[in-house]
C-alpha cells in the first residue's frame, strides 16, 4: 500500500473517529491498539512505522480522560 492510502486509513480515519468521540463526550477514554516498533520520531525508514508513530503522537495530544 502506498503512503498516501496508508496514512488515510491509519492516521486520518483514526483522528476523525477520535475527534468525533471527543465531541460526543469530553470525559471519554480512548484505546488505540497499535503495534511494536512504531516510530514516534516520525522520521524512520519504515513508512508504516512512521505513520503509526504519527498517529500515536497525535492521539496522545488529544484531551482524552485516558
Amino acid at each position: 500500500m502506498n503512503e498516501k492510502d496508508y496514512t488515510f486509513i491509519t492516521y486520518d480515519t483514526t483522528l476523525a473517529f477520535a475527534n468525533t468521540l471527543l465531541k460526543a463526550n469530553k470525559d471519554i477514554s480512548f484505546c488505540f491498539v497499535s503495534g511494536s516498533h512504531t516510530d514516534s520520531s516520525e522520521n524512520g525508514k519504515m513508512m508504516w512505522a512512521r505513520v503509526k508513530g504519527k498517529t500515536e503522537n497525535a492521539l496522545m495530544q488529544m484531551p482524552f480522560k485516558k
